[in-house]
């Protein structure tokens, strides 16, 4: 196994200072070990820099005994002294770059320097306290818009990474469907084969991202329609034309594994294929000590690919014990069901947000000063609404197993969508309450849930969703018939 380089920035003078505010413990020692052995799980090879305070006697004593390759004393000019270190830092990651870049600071200052290392690595930032600075919070939505890697996570759950693998999933859709479309498979929903493989992916550790690839115009069914579907659930999608009609996903895919190698961190690759295409790629993966599980259909799948694995997953198998697709009884999906306006209200702030989830006590202090609010919050918690999230921490997520809580999500997603399409990029003069409801009469998720083919119930959560701030409704004149008014939707 190629040992890899981490770079390790350990703030320990910002975080000194944190603990003396909270009046807690704080250990240098026990802090470097544990870095120490975070660097061992992704590399190996280290390279260890500490800001220190002079005046934190025990920590200069004891930093001698430590493996620490760089000491940086403040020497009281903070400011000063971070700006010349991170210079030389970013000029020294730039012309060596490194496998992983981990940082412990919660110093905004430091923004920069995260983007400039998530340009040649991955980088995992670890911030003392339970709130991420708004700096560091914008650099990481740059790295992911520019599909680099910057992951900001509060420092209590270092102890998690420690303990759980990092999980990249490569999902080869064209082959995958096309293999079970052999099999007798009929139409398989996105939202079904997605939770399936996420599933699967869990079991071996944390999931950090599912791609999927294909040709959409190809795919059996409403392709264009399924990519939307997977990019609604959190997943990133690939177009990749196809080529005297041979699928080219196979090339993509093998030069994305490339990257997880050669600049990404991971301790488990998983890939949906059954192409005998990614056996190269699996053996060279597995030289670098990452774990390969292929997920595939049985009968379907190369032996070379099988042989080149660790693990094998059938994912006909899976498919095979889920539910014949049914529509769920309006009822059920109703806007005026007693958990709806909740629902709607957390799906809107995931949405606002671009999060998946919540951590407890910032999904609870949205409702901090509305005790109705907060109570309803509970009850949603109570009755399986809201479960506890796949990640780090203390999180909570719409369960989408729920029909009420997937009608949610979906109604915020496809409204914010078309709202989007419509004003930015149709260019149209406005959006009108009747092209919203139409638009949802087009979605396949929302028909299923009895919403989308009911222009009544349609109509109802349009309105739940302006009465929970999602939208904005304005009558105005209709410029064609100017002695008719309409509802004219925004968003807020």
């Amino acid at each position: 196994m190629t040992r890899k380089k981490v770079v390790v920035l350990y703030d320990y003078e910002y975080e000194y200072r944190h603990a003396r505010r909270e009046n807690s413990a704080l250990n240098l020692s026990s802090r470097i070990q544990e870095l120490a052995r975070l660097s061992d799980i992704y590399g190996g090879e280290r390279d260890i820099t500490v800001f220190i305070s002079e005046y934190d006697e025990d920590g200069v004593r004891s930093i001698r005994q430590l493996p620490i390759q760089q000491v940086i004393s403040m020497n009281g000019n903070r400011p000063e002294m971070v700006s010349k270190v991170t210079g030389e830092m970013a000029r020294k990651l730039h012309n060596e770059p490194p496998w992983l870049v981990l940082v412990v600071s919660r110093d905004a200052s430091l923004a920069n320097l995260l983007k400039t290392a998530a340009a040649v690595s991955a980088v995992i930032v670890f911030v003392p306290g339970d709130q991420i600075p708004l700096e560091f919070a914008e650099a990481s939505e740059w790295a992911r818009a520019n599909d680099l890697s910057l992951e900001c996570h509060a420092l209590s759950e270092m102890a998690f990474y420690e303990q759980n693998p990092q999980v990249y999933v490569k999902v080869d859709l064209e082959n995958i469907l096309l293999c079970l479309r052999d099999k007798g498979f009929g139409v398989i929903q996105p939202d079904k084969l997605h939770a399936l493989i996420c599933e699967i992916a869990s079991r071996y550790g944390q999931v950090v991202s599912i791609v999927y690839a294909a040709d959409w115009s190809k795919l059996p069914g409403d392709g264009l329609q399924m990519m939307a579907t997977l990019a609604d659930l959190g997943a990133q999608t690939r177009h990749v034309a196809s080529r005297n009609n041979k699928n080219s996903v196979d090339m993509v895919l093998n030069n994305e594994i490339n990257d997880i190698l050669q600049k990404l961190r991971g301790d488990v690759l998983l890939c949906c294929t059954n192409d005998k295409d990614f056996r190269d790629i699996y053996r060279r993966a597995k030289s670098e000590g990452i774990k390969v599980v292929n997920i595939g259909v049985r009968g379907k799948m190369s032996r070379d690919l099988q042989q080149a694995a660790d693990d094998v997953v059938y994912l006909d198998d899976g498919l095979a014990k889920l539910q014949p697709v049914k529509k769920i009884p309006v009822k059920e999906t109703d806007a005026h069901h007693p958990m709806a306006g909740i629902l709607m209200r957390v799906a809107t702030e995931l949405r606002r947000r671009d999060y998946a989830w919540f951590y407890r006590e910032d999904l609870f202090a949205l409702f901090e000063n509305d005790p109705g609010g907060k109570a309803q919050l509970e009850e949603a918690i109570r009755q399986n609404y809201l479960v506890p999230g796949i990640y780090p921490g203390d999180t909570w997520m719409l369960n989408r197993s729920m029909a009420l809580a997937q009608a949610a999500r979906r109604i915020v997603a496809r409204l914010s969508q078309r709202i989007r399409w419509a004003l930015d990029e149709a260019h149209m003069p406005y959006v009108s309450s009747g092209y919203l409801i139409n638009e949802m009469s087009k979605d396949s998720v929302l028909v299923e849930l009895g919403i989308g083919g009911n222009k009544y119930a349609a109509g109802k959560w349009l309105d739940l969703a302006a009465e929970v701030g999602l939208i904005e409704k304005i009558q105005q004149p209709d410029p064609k018939r100017p002695y008719n008014m309409i509802n004219v939707c925004r968003l807020k």
